[in-house]
């Protein structure tokens, strides 16, 4: 039997909640004997002799399928801008802070590095405390026609302040860990989704600034960024092709940043919860850098 459950309740310690389920397969074979209650792939032998009884389960995985190659959107390099006018406590103008971001793509697969170029503007006569480029994991929960919404930092660098007239200047490389594929298809409880943000916040915290976009993790990289050879997409076995290598199951901690690759044998022996498809990268990765540009 394979299912997806959610529920949440509405505040913590109250007993009201949201519960909802799909079933996406329930198949049953008994063998012998009665099979009462079983989850996923389960196999049961029962007898009267105690000695003769025998119990075995195995969880397999069952991960999303979603081909970069399928969307010609995600290999188009996007960049967009935004500014907000700033005023004092008499409404007067007091100048523009804005921000601008810019992708290569908007698609790509666990392993690999998204390059981004991003740019502050303080064109106001206020300082800006913080500037930060994040991004974050969105997963929408669906029940009773009711939603939930919980995100987790993939990646967070934050700047220092930006003096008026002052300009700031990001190049950051993101490495994706081991994540689950965007959209999660054939599912309609949960949504997950994937964004990349700058944001300003001036002294003045109700007059944040903030700039996103969405981008897309598949399970097969766009084939005109994999060198010849690659293939194998779920070769559970880590094999070095060009620059990177057939994907591995390797599992990323939200808490720790930590990743963990799993090898053949625990695959085999089904010690591979929570973990996903994971392209590895054989070059060092460049640190990302802030520059923060006087205007005199």
């Amino acid at each position: 039997m394979g299912q997806a459950d959610v529920s949440w309740a509405e505040r913590p310690g109250t007993r009201h909640s949201h519960y909802e389920y799909e079933i996406y397969m329930k198949d049953c074979f008994i063998l012998w004997g009665k099979v009462k209650n079983s989850l996923f792939l389960h196999a049961k032998l029962e007898s009267p002799d105690d000695s003769l009884r025998q119990h075995r389960e195995k969880v397999f995985l069952v991960l999303s399928h979603l081909d970069l190659n399928k969307d010609p959107r995600v290999s188009e390099s996007t960049q967009l801008r935004k500014e907000r006018k700033l005023y004092c406590c008499c409404c007067c103008m007091i100048g523009r802070v804005s921000c601008s971001l810019r992708l290569d793509r908007t698609g790509y697969v666990p392993g690999e590095d998204i390059n981004l170029d991003a740019e502050i503007q303080n064109r106001s006569r206020r300082e800006i405390t913080t500037s930060y480029v994040t991004m974050q994991q969105v997963i929408r929960y669906h029940a009773e026609g009711r939603s939930r919404l919980s995100s987790s930092d993939i990646f967070r660098i934050s700047g220092g302040k930006i003096k008026s007239g002052d300009s700031a200047f990001y190049h950051d490389i993101i490495h994706i860990p081991p994540l689950p594929p965007s959209r999660l298809r054939g599912c309609s409880l949960v949504d997950v989704d994937y964004i990349i943000t700058v944001g300003v916040q001036p002294a003045d915290a109700s007059a944040i600034v903030e700039l996103t976009i969405p981008v897309v993790i598949g399970t097969v990289p766009l084939k005109h960024v994999v060198p010849r050879g690659v293939t194998g997409m779920y070769c559970p076995r880590s094999i070095t092709l060009g620059g990177y290598s057939s994907p591995s199951f390797s599992r990323y901690s939200h808490s720790s940043g930590e990743i963990e690759d799993y090898s053949e044998e625990d695959y085999r022996q089904g010690r591979h919860q929570h973990v996903y498809v994971y392209y590895k990268s054989l070059y060092k990765r460049a640190e990302p850098t802030l520059e923060v540009a006087e205007v005199t």
